[in-house]
C-alpha cells in the first residue's frame, strides 16, 4: 500500500443520471440529495428526444440545468448512457462512487452497477442511496413533477408550468421551448385571420434588450457544435461564416461579427419573437400561432361524435398554423408587411400583397404546387391573387366538392402556375396525370 493511501481517503464521486426534460423543482430536490453526500457532485443527462416525453434537445436542457443547479458538474456531450457516465467519472480519477436514485429504484441500480463493476468500469466501492420518494424523471405517479409540466405546456397553462420551474426568470423561455419540442402551438380566435389580408399591425412595441452577454474572444472555444459556459451561456459558431458567433442565454440569441453585436433574437414566447438587425436597423417579427376553426357536423350523430371524442378523435374542429414575418424600423413602425403563411396538415400557404405560393404534400408519390405573382414578365393581377387566396381558403375549410381537384383546376383557370410532383423522387408529373391521380385517390 502506498503511503498516500494510508492518510488520504479515495476520491469519491456522487452522481445521478436522468432525463431532466424539462428540469423541475423535483430535480432540485435530487440535486440537494446529491450535494448532501460526501464527494464531488455530478449529474449526467440523457440525449434522447421525443415530442411526448423528451421535448427538449440535449443542448437546451443542458443550458437550463447548468443555470438552475450551479456548483454541480452537469452533462457531457460524449456521455449518452449510464455506463458511459460511470466510465467518464472513473477516467477523472474517482475511486469510490455514490449513486443517487429514486427510492423505488435503489435495489435495481445496486444490482446493475455492481454487475458491471470490474467489467466496464472499476470502483473500489459503489453505494446507491435514495433521493427520496419522488423520481422526477419517471413517467408514473412518482414522477408527476416532470410529466405535469409537460402536460401544462401541452395545455398552454403557463401558470401551472411556472409552479414547477426552479428559477422563474427562465419560465417563459422554457415553456415556449417545451411547447415547440412537443409540436404544439398557441391558439388564437379563427376570426383574427382576415381573408386575403396580411394581419401585420402598423405599429409594434420593440422589445427592450437586456444587457448582452460577453462578446466572444480568444478565451471562448469556437465550434459549430457549441460551447457552454458554467452559467449556461452557449457560444456557437455560424454554419457558414467562421467570424460570426451566436451566443444564447435566457435573454435570447445574440449574433456577433467579431466583437460587434449585429443581431439579437428575443426568446420565442407564445409563438412570437423579434429579430433586431443592427446593420439594417430593422425589426423582423417572427410569429406563428395556431388557429382552431369549428367545422361542420360531418353528418355524425351526437352519440357517434361523443364516441369518437372518447377515443381521441374530434372532428368538430381543425387547426391551422399561421406564420408572419413583417418588417419594422427600430422604433416599431411598419416597413414591409412581408408574407403570411398558413399551414394545416400537408398544406402550406404563403401569401403577400402581390404573390401567393401553395404547397400541398398529399403522399410520397404526389404533391401540388401553386404559384402566382403580379410581378414579373408573366404575372396575374392583384384581383386574381385575391381570388386564388379565396379558393385556397375554401379548400382548407372543406367548402369545395373534391377540394384538391378544385384547388388545382380552379386556381389554374385564374392564372396561377400549377404543377404536380413526386416528393419521393422529385420528379415532375404532367398536369392531367396529376388530376387523374387525385381522382383515383378520392375514389
Amino acid at each position: 500500500m502506498k503511503l498516500r493511501e494510508l492518510f488520504e481517503a479515495p476520491a469519491t464521486a456522487v452522481m445521478a443520471f436522468g432525463r431532466m426534460n424539462p428540469p423541475t423543482i423535483g430535480h432540485a430536490k435530487l440535486v440537494d440529495a446529491i450535494k448532501s453526500q460526501p464527494g464531488d457532485p455530478f449529474i449526467f443527462l440523457s440525449q434522447s428526444q421525443k415530442p411526448k416525453t423528451d421535448p427538449l434537445a440535449f443542448e437546451d436542457k443542458l443550458r437550463y440545468a447548468k443555470f438552475f443547479f450551479p456548483n454541480v458538474t452537469i452533462g457531457n456531450p460524449e456521455v449518452k448512457t449510464i455506463i458511459q457516465a460511470l466510465q467518464k467519472v472513473e477516467s477523472l480519477g474517482y475511486q469510490e462512487l455514490i449513486y443517487v436514485a429514486g427510492s423505488d429504484r435503489v435495489q435495481a441500480f445496486e444490482e446493475l452497477l455492481n454487475k458491471y463493476n470490474g467489467k466496464d468500469f472499476t470502483f473500489k466501492s459503489i453505494k446507491v442511496v435514495s433521493a427520496g420518494e419522488r423520481d422526477p424523471d419517471a413517467d408514473g405517479a412518482e414522477g408527476m413533477s416532470a410529466s405535469k409540466m409537460r402536460q401544462a405546456a401541452a395545455d398552454n397553462d403557463i401558470e401551472s408550468f411556472k409552479q414547477g420551474v426552479p428559477e422563474p426568470k427562465l419560465a417563459d423561455e422554457m415553456f415556449a421551448a417545451v411547447r415547440q419540442g412537443m409540436g404544439v402551438r398557441d391558439q388564437v380566435p379563427a376570426e383574427s385571420i382576415q381573408e386575403a389580408e396580411n394581419p401585420a399591425p402598423e405599429k409594434i412595441k420593440p422589445i427592450k434588450m437586456s444587457r448582452p452577454p460577453k462578446a466572444p474572444d480568444a478565451t471562448i472555444p469556437r465550434s459549430r457544435d457549441g460551447h457552454t459556459k458554467s452559467d449556461g451561456t452557449m457560444y456557437k459558431q455560424d454554419k457558414y461564416n467562421d467570424n460570426i458567433m451566436h451566443v444564447s442565454n435566457g435573454g435570447g440569441t445574440y449574433t456577433f461579427d467579431g466583437a460587434r453585436l449585429i443581431k439579437w433574437k428575443t426568446p420565442k414566447i407564445k409563438g412570437y419573437s423579434q429579430i433586431h438587425d443592427f446593420i439594417k436597423n430593422t425589426i423582423t417579427v417572427d410569429a406563428n400561432t395556431s388557429v382552431t376553426t369549428k367545422n361542420p357536423d360531418f353528418g355524425q350523430s351526437p352519440a357517434d361524435a361523443e364516441l369518437l371524442k372518447k377515443n381521441g378523435i374530434d372532428l368538430s374542429t381543425s387547426t391551422s398554423v399561421v406564420d408572419t414575418n413583417a418588417v419594422y424600423d427600430l422604433k416599431g413602425n411598419l416597413i414591409d408587411k412581408g408574407e403570411v403563411g398558413v399551414r394545416m396538415g400537408g398544406l402550406g400557404v404563403s401569401a403577400g400583397a402581390d404573390k401567393l405560393k401553395i404547397n400541398y404534400v398529399i403522399s410520397d408519390n404526389l404533391s401540388i404546387h401553386i404559384a402566382g405573382s403580379s410581378k414579373g414578365a408573366v404575372g396575374i393581377s392583384p384581383e386574381q391573387i385575391k381570388a386564388v387566396k379565396a379558393k385556397a381558403k375554401q379548400a382548407m375549410n372543406g367548402a369545395l366538392s373534391q377540394p384538391l381537384i378544385a384547388l388545382a383546376t380552379e386556381t389554374r383557370k385564374l392564372g396561377a402556375k400549377v404543377t404536380f410532383k413526386s416528393p419521393a423522387n422529385q420528379g415532375a408529373i404532367p398536369f392531367n396525370q396529376g388530376i387523374q391521380m387525385l381522382k383515383k385517390a378520392s375514389g
